[in-house]
C-alpha cells in the first residue's frame, strides 16, 4: 500500500476563479518478483504489480468546485492498473541492504534502505 497528497498553487482559471487543488491518491496492490542471485551480494529483479488506485481530488474553491464537471475533473474515482518494475538491491550486511526500482505506479523511481529481521 502506499498513499501520496499534493497541493497545487494557487491556480486562477480564465474566469477569474482563484483557489488551490489537492490530490490525493491511494494504492493497494500486489506484486510478483523473478529475482536473478548468482552475484554475490547483489539480487537483480523484476516483475508486476496489480494496484488499484483510489484518486481524489478536491479545491479550496466554491467556484473552482462548481467547474470540475466542465474540466472533467472526478472529485473520486478508482481504477485497476497493471504495471511492471525492475530493481536491484545490493546486500550491506546480512540485515541490512540498499535499492533502486524503476518502474510505473506508486512512483517513477523508489530508493532507500532495507532491514530484514
Amino acid at each position: 500500500a502506499a498513499y501520496s497528497t499534493s497541493r497545487s498553487r494557487e491556480v486562477l482559471s480564465f474566469d477569474s476563479a482563484r483557489g488551490r487543488w489537492k490530490n490525493q491518491t491511494l494504492f493497494i496492490g500486489i506484486e510478483n518478483g523473478f529475482h536473478y542471485t548468482r552475484i554475490d551480494n547483489w539480487d537483480f529483479y523484476g516483475g508486476f504489480s496489480l494496484l488499484y488506485q483510489h484518486i481524489h481530488v478536491d479545491t479550496d474553491s466554491p467556484k473552482l468546485k462548481r467547474m470540475m464537471p466542465l474540466y472533467g475533473i472526478k472529485a473520486r474515482r478508482g481504477k485497476m492498473a497493471l504495471t511492471a518494475y525492475i530493481g536491484s538491491r545490493f546486500a550491506l550486511s546480512s540485515h541490512y541492504s540498499v535499492f533502486i526500482d524503476l518502474g510505473y505506479g506508486v512512483s517513477l523511481l523508489r530508493v532507500g534502505v532495507g532491514y530484514r529481521l
